[in-house]
């Protein structure tokens, strides 16, 4: 099959994709006009701080308890205080849309590295989630972080897949860098899943730590104690305690006798490993999950006078 027919194959494999998630964004939209929420502490001082370097001032990020500044963050809604006083709804809008990104880069992700099944069933859950849900209606910058690491995750592992893991040590997708570079001017986590992924995709001597940490290093074993250590009063306390023949020691599978129809624990053969996108997919997954602590709440109307 040629790259052309391969191409036009993989457009109508993607076209009820594109459908549902158009739907979705329909479904976004309508509930962000029926149900009116407005921003958050951390949302409205970026629109406050906005507003001021459109005026041509410094932005007040020495303020008595200002939170912390995201630079892509403060730059959207520098564009977004254009809006007047509609600017706070239009930040919630923007966030209840890139909710919707991240629910479809966590389908993605999920029918790459398993299947669509797979895939269908991650973002039912994570789409429905009260806590991120509550995220995208009151403008968190979580949102649109959570949604440029999904697709990260997602292009890497649907590349690795695509190549059979021939394009890892090339120096990565530019798509992925761009994604991973947004990430960081939101959330600092976005610059050490980018120093992640320059490891994962460099030359094998760099390569080496992370191979190591997916396909797991052997357990050393606890020695016993020898005759000739001295005794501590810890030691002696646990010599005067009895032995349950019926739980076993944990050090040893076999110096000690179990109850009858325990298995004793086995290691994991030492030629097993991980595959190499499943670790990838999973470490960004994890680690993108790190939000931040919230402020105490704040009327809208107080703060956003200031750019009203």
């Amino acid at each position: 099959m040629s790259a052309a027919a391969r191409a036009r194959r993989a457009a109508g494999d993607r076209r009820p994709e594109l459908l549902l998630v158009g739907l979705l964004a329909l479904v976004g939209v309508l509930l962000w006009a029926l149900v009116p929420t407005y921003p958050n502490y951390d949302a409205y001082y970026h629109l406050v701080w906005g507003r001021e370097l459109l005026d041509g001032q410094a932005p007040t990020f020495e303020a008595y308890a200002a939170p912390t500044e995201h630079p892509l963050y403060l730059g959207v809604a520098a564009l977004l205080t254009l809006l007047g006083p509609d600017a706070d709804r239009a930040l919630v809008l923007l966030t209840v849309l890139c909710h919707v990104a991240f629910t479809w880069g966590v389908y993605r992700l999920g029918a790459a590295v398993w299947d669509r099944r797979a895939g269908l069933a991650a973002a039912l859950l994570a789409g429905s989630s009260f806590a991120l849900l509550l995220y995208a209606a009151r403008g968190y910058v979580d949102e649109p972080f959570l949604a440029l690491v999904l697709w990260a995750a997602a292009l890497e592992s649907e590349r690795s897949v695509r190549t059979e893991g021939a394009g890892r040590g090339r120096g990565g997708e530019k798509r992925v860098w761009a994604l991973l570079i947004a990430a960081g001017l939101l959330r600092p986590e976005g610059w050490l899943l980018a120093g992640l992924y320059w490891l994962w995709t460099g030359p094998r001597l760099r390569t080496a730590p992370l191979v190591a940490l997916a396909s797991g290093s052997k357990v050393p074993e606890i020695a016993p104690a020898t005759a000739t250590a001295a005794p501590t009063p810890a030691m002696n306390a646990s010599a005067r305690l009895p032995i349950l023949p019926s739980r076993g020691d944990p050090l040893s599978n076999s110096s000690r006798p179990r109850a009858s129809g325990i298995a004793p624990r086995t290691r994991a053969p030492s030629g097993t490993s991980v595959p190499m996108t499943v670790a990838f997919s999973h470490g960004m997954t994890t680690l993108s999950t790190v939000t931040t602590v919230t402020k105490p709440a704040t009327s809208p109307e107080k703060i956003y006078t200031a750019i009203r």
